[in-house]
């Protein structure tokens, strides 16, 4: 009897290496968590699944730095939390992914603002450069 349960025994080197291995893969097939690392995953997660996200918390800046708005996760309902480590991860990608595409989406009705401005104006003013046109809305786009 205790032969089988050293046999059915998982080494911390062991399930430390199949963690690796599966990361691996799951970089591959969700290439939003390439954004991350070891404990990153869970700081994210962590600001993810508060009720309340604050600009205090490192995860916070986290997402911030990789491009996400993290107050429009509050806006998302979020999947339930799962105990098992690559369930969790998959649910991170997935959340990471519709978060990704939301603010893909307000860019580029961002740029698309932009560029129209920038046409109309060039076109009603002939006396008015591209140039200085484009200085002032990129000094405008800093306040």
């Amino acid at each position: 009897m205790l032969h089988v349960m050293q046999v059915t025994m998982i080494t911390p080197e062991r399930k430390l290496e199949q963690w690796k291995q599966h990361l691996c893969r799951m970089y591959e097939i969700y290439p939003e968590l390439t954004d991350f690392s070891y404990e990153q995953f869970q700081i994210v997660e962590s600001v993810i699944y508060k009720i309340e996200i604050e600009e205090k918390q490192a995860g916070y800046h986290l997402l911030k730095y990789i491009g996400f708005e993290p107050t429009l996760l509050q806006q998302v309902k979020m999947p339930p939390k799962y105990d098992n480590e690559n369930e969790r991860l998959e649910n991170l990608n997935k959340i990471l992914i519709t978060q990704r595409s939301a603010v893909d989406d307000l860019e580029e009705m961002k740029k698309d603002s932009i560029v129209h401005t920038v046409s109309t104006f060039c076109c009603s003013s002939p006396t008015v450069s591209v140039a200085s046109h484009l200085n002032f809305v990129f000094q405008a786009e800093e306040y």
